[in-house]
């Protein structure tokens, strides 16, 4: 006989809905427990930018420190020149 979780391959409809519907509880439960961890840490900001605090807010925590990571990368960069073209600035920087 086959069986996964608590069903198998005699399980009746209502049996499967209810396994189901557990299933769908338990995965709605697991993301608001992760979202009430992730808005109770705090994560020092790397540069303390208006745009860095949006991402904050925006992101999960993980997804924030992978975007900090990337901050800390670009913030060790030395421009090289900049060019002005109408509304745009080009900029040519050394990591």
């Amino acid at each position: 006989m086959h069986t996964l979780g608590g069903l198998h391959c005699k399980s009746g409809l209502v049996h499967f809905v209810y396994e189901y519907d557990n299933v769908l509880g338990n995965k709605e439960r697991k993301k608001l427990e992760d979202d009430d961890a992730d808005s109770k840490e705090v994560i020092t900001y790397v540069s303390n930018t208006s745009i860095e605090r949006k991402f904050q807010q925006k992101y999960t925590s993980k997804m924030f420190k992978d975007i900090q990571l990337e901050l800390k990368k670009k913030s060790n960069c030395v421009i090289q020149s900049n060019e002005h073209q109408g509304d745009s600035i080009s900029v040519k920087m050394d990591e």
